[in-house]
């Protein structure tokens, strides 16, 4: 499996964000209030091809984990759960949790972890 460590600090904080204390940015609880029903049909979608590009791209071979950070409803976690042994989505808005659950359910996978995780988009790095 391939293993990359993106750095997520930035010089100054994008226009409308603040920093934290870490240097990441928080996360907007208000940005996304009452998107979480419609996200999936209002979203354009991944390509078809997605799954079959990323496994000949990255050598995927069915195993391995897969976590989605800011997964919101699981569009991406959800359409490549078939390329690893185990997908946990991550996502710090419950609604979008909620919906992704239900799309996990609707796509007939049950093995995901869902988790509602810390409102950061980059942990510390301390």
């Amino acid at each position: 499996m391939i293993a990359r460590r993106l750095s997520c600090r930035y010089p100054r904080a994008p226009e409308g964000l603040r920093e934290c204390e870490h240097g990441a940015v928080e996360y907007d609880p208000t940005q996304y209030l009452g998107a979480a029903p419609y996200y999936l049909r209002g979203r354009p979608g991944y390509s078809v091809d997605l799954p079959s590009v990323l496994a000949d791209e990255l050598g995927l071979d069915g195993t391995g984990h897969l976590v989605d950070v800011g997964s919101g409803p699981g569009t991406v976690g959800v359409q490549l759960a078939g390329s690893f042994d185990h997908v946990t989505l991550l996502e710090p808005d419950p609604d979008m949790l909620a919906e992704a659950r239900s799309h996990a359910a609707a796509a007939g996978l049950s093995s995901l972890d869902l988790s509602v995780r810390p409102r950061r988009i980059c942990p510390s790095s301390g």
